[in-house]
């Protein structure tokens, strides 16, 4: 029969085994040489402990105490967070800034192609002009010559 299987006992194997504990000699578990006192009288015990009530700390009293002991936590957690803070803020300020020089340099070459639009057609009218002023220098030294010729 194995330990893990379980029967249990019939009537006759109880009824013997219930006289042979009782044949059996027992000894007291009591040890009458001790001064114990008796208990078959019940006592009365108070039901109320005696000791002193715990009372509950207050929150404010729990958050210093907590910050007492987590100091280092708080500090080292309050310093992450404003160095996260300014490192959002830069990033931030520096793609507007980005932004704006990019708009600055869009406007420059829209400038610089203007301005040097501005000048091939001064210089177109330049040249007309130094075209028409040669004329006229040489019409003049023309007539020059024309009233040299005169006198």
């Amino acid at each position: 029969m194995s330990r893990g299987s379980k029967t249990g006992k019939s009537r006759q194997e109880k009824d013997l085994y219930t006289k042979v504990i009782k044949k059996l000699d027992s000894d007291s578990t009591v040890d009458t040489s001790l001064p114990f006192p008796r208990s078959d009288k019940p006592v009365k015990e108070s039901a109320i402990p005696n000791y002193p009530r715990v009372q509950r700390d207050t929150l404010t009293e729990t958050l210093a105490e907590h910050i007492r002991e987590k100091w280092v936590y708080w500090v080292v957690s309050a310093v992450v967070l404003v160095v996260g803070f300014f490192i959002f803020s830069f990033n931030r300020d520096v793609g507007k800034v980005e932004g704006k020089v990019e708009t600055f340099e869009k406007g420059l070459q829209e400038n610089n192609t203007a301005i040097r639009d501005l000048n091939k057609k001064v210089d177109e009218k330049f040249d007309i002009q130094r075209g028409q002023i040669e004329k006229i220098n040489l019409d003049v030294q023309k007539l020059d010559l024309k009233f040299q010729h005169r006198k």
